[in-house]
């Protein structure tokens, strides 16, 4: 008996050593893990740092090239023009058009005639029409063909709004879908010289779309019967 109780003895001996060997690997392999990842999460940190760090950069670098490029879009909009320059300056307005230099009688007076009709006013002279005769510059009675002048006097967002010449003139060339936008989207002033000049040309009996016509009529800020009208002008 006493030697199976010494036998029984040592195995377990053996089974608690390697019990105990075995957990102190595996709290040595736990130790290395936790060790790894410790450092694999302070890497990340690092990394993490940089990448903020390089953000907040960029954002910098952005702030400093926007500044730049607002600073140069001001200086490439407005240029010097000579008090001297001629500006070629024509009416979009189907009758006659006085612009005048000051309210006054001392003031000089540009006279269009007609639709179309163009002059050459000298950039000083032109200033001080847009002080004295501000609204036919803004409406579309005449148009300034001078980009720089434009720019320089805060003209463009009227001015986007403006059809040319060309376009007044030949306005039934086009599909009938883009003269609805371009008549809808321009002032009211050139909607009445188109309108003007439509009634001429059927009166003249000109060969005209009447389906355009009609588009063009409702497609104005007052609506209007540019046939009927044309019809009442012909029996004054």
């Amino acid at each position: 008996m006493a030697n199976v109780k010494k036998g029984t003895t040592k195995q377990t001996e053996k089974v608690l050593t390697d019990v105990v060997e075995e957990n102190i690997n595996q709290s040595n392999e736990n130790d290395s893990e936790l060790k790894r990842l410790l450092k694999e999460n302070e890497d990340l940190k690092n990394q993490i740092d940089q990448i903020n760090k390089s953000i907040i950069a960029l954002k910098e670098q952005e702030k400093v090239q926007l500044v730049k490029s607002e600073e140069n879009i001001y200086e490439d909009e407005y240029e010097e023009i000579s008090p001297h320059r001629p500006i070629s300056v024509v009416s979009l307005s189907d009758g006659g058009v006085n612009l005048r230099t000051s309210i006054g009688s001392n003031g000089k007076i540009f006279r269009f005639d007609k639709f179309g009709h163009k002059l050459s006013i000298v950039h000083s002279d032109l200033l001080d029409i847009l002080s004295t005769c501000r609204s036919f510059i803004e409406d579309g009675t005449v148009y300034i063909c001078d980009k720089q002048f434009v720019k320089n006097n805060y003209l463009e967002d009227k001015y986007n709004k403006f059809l040319t010449l060309d376009k007044i003139t030949n306005i039934l060339d086009f599909d009938i879908e883009s003269i609805k936008e371009m008549v809808g989207n321009t002032t009211p002033t050139i909607q009445d010289t188109i309108i003007s000049l439509l009634v001429k040309k059927i009166n003249n009996n000109e060969s005209v779309d009447f389906n355009k016509i009609e588009a063009i009529g409702n497609a104005c800020v007052k609506p209007c019967n540019i046939r009927d009208l044309a019809h009442k002008m012909s029996n004054q």
